[in-house]
């Protein structure tokens, strides 16, 4: 049989901001409209994929990496899943896109939305719940410190099944740099095309399957 080898592209964080850019600018689609299609995605997946009933535990970051995990609670949600959604409190500093999703959730949702703003509003977490990751994506530019350094050391303490969105928080997506705390996810469902983090050995216990 013969193989045939396909080139992979790896592009830097910038270049994915860029790309993002370029979609939004040319297809043309609005940037909540792709965080839109992009949630659907992983719903789908998870819908596909997982073999048992979970219970949905969804941690969201500031950013667009929250963003993301906002849209993909409310169609989890809106598909009839058990789902509450956390968010880590460490800011007051938000993406607009995750603004508009926490909007959207609210008013369909109220009651899944719960805040974290110490170490006292950590959900119990057990083996029969699946923890959705979305509290960085591929902008971080520093280690994860503080509150999200403590949410990320209580997901991986857990005996929860861990999947992290577009990349496992704290992981940098075009360098290796194995500093502060890092999620340890089981599975990582990421958007357009792997991410250079994902090639190296080290990072196997963050990057799953």
């Amino acid at each position: 049989m013969k193989t045939i080898d396909f080139p992979m592209k790896i592009l830097s964080a910038e270049q994915i901001r860029l790309a993002d850019a370029y979609t939004i600018e040319h297809e043309p689609v609005a940037s909540i409209d792709l965080m839109e299609r992009a949630a659907s995605a992983c719903v789908e997946w998870l819908s596909a994929n997982l073999t048992r009933n979970y219970s949905f535990k969804m941690f969201c970051g500031p950013g667009n990496n929250g963003g993301d995990g906002l849209a993909i609670g409310r169609l989890l949600l809106t598909s009839g899943f058990e789902v509450k959604i956390f968010i880590a409190r460490q800011t007051d500093k938000y993406s607009n896109d995750f603004l508009e999703n926490e909007n959207r959730l609210r008013k369909l949702f109220p009651s899944a939305i719960h805040d974290i703003k110490s170490e006292k509003d950590f959900p119990d977490l057990d083996s029969v719940d699946c923890v959705l990751d979305a509290l960085f994506g591929t902008g971080l530019s520093k280690p994860i410190t503080g509150l999200f350094a403590k949410v990320i050391a209580h997901i991986n303490a857990s005996a929860a099944e861990i999947i992290s969105i577009d990349i496992p928080s704290g992981l940098f997506a075009d360098q290796y740099v194995n500093e502060g705390s890092i999620i340890e996810a089981g599975h990582t469902l990421s958007f357009q095309l792997p991410k250079l983090a994902f090639m190296f050995a080290e990072n196997e216990k963050y990057v799953g399957e």
